[in-house]
């Protein structure tokens, strides 16, 4: 079993949705690009790219599991790609990482 600290080790940029669509954990690597957003609803943060989903992430992210999934911070852009999937603690979790497709990004 994965403990929650093993668990922020191996996935440091995950985010994870309660069921009204509020960011209720997150790793400590993605806390460093988008600061500290616990408890902030998820579409004040992040705009889903692909697929388009524009409202309600934790009643439509089952639909999506195991695809690719793009992210967008609306405050500064960063861009990340991952995927959803639902846990047994009725979370979703966005398991991802920064999507960079330009070097000077770095």
């Amino acid at each position: 079993m994965v403990t929650k600290e093993n668990f922020k080790i191996l996935f440091p940029f995950y985010i994870a949705i309660d069921n009204q669509d509020s960011i209720i954990e997150q790793g400590p690597s993605i806390s460093n690009i988008i600061g500290e957003q616990i408890s902030r609803p998820f579409f004040d943060i992040f705009e889903v790219k692909r697929p388009k989903i524009l409202t309600q992430i934790y009643s439509t992210a089952a639909k999506f599991e195991n695809r690719l999934i793009l992210l967008e911070c609306l405050e500064n852009k960063c861009k990340f790609r991952g995927q959803f999937i639902k846990l047994k603690n009725d979370l979703i979790h966005f398991i991802g990482s920064p999507w960079i497709t330009d070097p000077n990004d770095l």
